[in-house]
């Protein structure tokens, strides 16, 4: 495999997700996507991004999550809990991760 940098998009979302409120369980906000069999290779990064809007009535304390394989997948990365303001409405939220293959192999 060479070593080249450069990017690609391997997917996208084309709609809105679906809503989540009043939960205290872990929740899927956008589809999962398909990585390529053997796409991950030693040295080869993914980067994640995510946007979206939030509101909210009360101070309700919030985490994010990135799992590998949906809601019971491994954890790759959380955030701390975040106590969001009271009645904020349609806010702009972002994140970013990457993800480093370190080793071929299935626990890469």
């Amino acid at each position: 495999m060479s070593r080249q940098f450069w990017s690609e998009t391997l997917g996208w979302a084309v709609a809105d997700g679906t809503a989540v409120a009043n939960t205290t369980t872990e929740a899927v906000i956008f589809p999962g996507i398909n990585i390529p069999a053997n796409y991950m290779q030693d040295g080869r990064c993914l980067r994640v991004r995510a946007f979206g809007k939030l509101s909210t009535t009360g101070t309700p304390t919030m985490v994010w999550a990135l799992r590998w394989g949906g809601v019971s997948g491994t954890l790759i990365a959380t955030t701390e809990l975040i106590t969001m303001g009271s009645g904020v409405t349609n806010v702009n939220w972002s994140i970013e991760a990457f993800i480093q293959c370190r080793t071929n192999g299935s626990t890469g």
